[in-house]
């Protein structure tokens, strides 16, 4: 065996080579360490957004919402689903919602964007851990905003009662919310009608629906629609759509089994 002391001789012998190798070893752990800490706190952020008991009616054969379109008539008869929740008011817990890619800088010239989402005011119960830090909710017809706190942090020009143009006209923000740490912190909402009107989108349509369904009904649900010959849409719960996807697009959860 060769002697402690002659590897010690080496490394003193070449100081800078040894130094170079250990910095490299160094800033390579930190890389994974600063990549793998970001990936955890990007899943745990959009795990935040999801509920057991809410599901995402997308188009079928799509993965996203801003790859998605359902038809006004696809959305009525889905609104009728006795596996619904309604709320107090035996108002049904759907809300429809579709997303734009917004630049909100305000140097001419440069581009800063940010998600704005159109929202039915269901929406507010819908997403239950949603609350309001200040101002309030987005009143039809006003062209009105609230932004998430996160987006504010990043941008805090777009603070309570400032004016921003965006499309055909000028908006004014009129609230700040909070969502449980969720990714929805870095959006902006508005109400769907006054974004499919500016965007002159279809009237009634949707990217995407998000439901709340009544306990235990999740797989009854989803074999409705899958059913209904009339229907071209899918529907997974919030938090299966927030995990992972394997190459086969099934999402790493034992709950996957429900059908959902």
């Amino acid at each position: 065996m060769v002697p402690i002391r002659y590897n010690i001789r080496s490394l003193l012998q070449r100081r800078a080579t040894s130094l170079m190798t250990i910095l490299g070893v160094a800033l390579v752990s930190m890389i994974f360490v600063i990549v793998f800490g970001f990936s955890a706190g990007l899943k745990q952020s959009l795990l935040n957004a999801g509920e057991d008991r809410n599901v995402i009616v997308l188009a079928r054969g799509v993965t996203s919402e801003n790859e998605s379109y359902i038809p006004h008539q696809a959305i009525e008869i889905l609104r009728v689903r006795p596996e619904i929740a309604t709320d107090e008011r035996h108002q049904v817990l759907l809300s429809r919602e579709s997303i734009a890619g917004v630049n909100i800088s305000r140097r001419r010239g440069a581009k800063e964007f940010a998600l704005l989402r159109g929202v039915d005011p269901t929406a507010y119960e819908v997403h239950s851990n949603l609350h309001l830090v200040e101002g309030h909710w987005p009143v039809r017809g006003n062209g009105e905003w609230v932004v998430g706190r996160r987006l504010l942090a990043r941008f805090p020009y777009l603070q309570l009662g400032s004016a921003f143009h965006y499309g055909h006209r000028d908006w004014k923000i009129v609230g700040v919310f909070s969502d449980n740490d969720s990714a929805r912190e870095s959006e902006a909402w508005t109400d769907i009608e006054d974004l499919i009107n500016d965007r002159h989108w279809d009237a009634g349509a949707a990217a995407a629906l998000h439901i709340v369904l009544k306990p235990e009904s999740a797989g009854e649900f989803a074999q409705a629609i899958k059913a209904d010959g009339r229907l071209t849409v899918q529907a997974e719960t919030e938090t299966q759509l927030s995990l992972p996807k394997t190459p086969s697009g099934v999402t790493e959860c034992d709950s996957c089994a429900s059908g959902l």
